[in-house]
């Protein structure tokens, strides 16, 4: 994995490239695991698989003033968790 040095020396291709795997890379690390699994915090500073990846999916949205549709993977995949709200577009 890249130091936070290492990768603001890359280029904004290499940077953007890196960007478009990172849904795949995730889907891939939490495929055919329970939700009680990606529930499950370590301990008590860090948070769960779940949380990281909600956390992505907010924190994108917010960035690039997107909302999901209704059937997005995120959207139903952090539906589920206990205080996460998800916003819709009605556009």
């Amino acid at each position: 994995m890249l130091t936070i040095e290492d990768y603001a020396k890359q280029s904004r291709a290499q940077r953007m490239q890196r960007l478009t795997r990172t849904v795949d890379d995730l889907a891939t690390a939490i495929k055919g695991q329970s939700d009680v699994v990606l529930s499950r915090r370590p301990d008590a500073k860090n948070w769960s698989a779940k949380e990281d990846v909600c956390h992505l999916r907010d924190t994108e949205e917010k960035a690039a003033f997107i909302r999901p549709s209704a059937g997005s993977r995120s959207t139903a995949f952090c539906r589920s968790w206990p205080g996460t709200t998800t916003t819709t577009s009605t556009s």
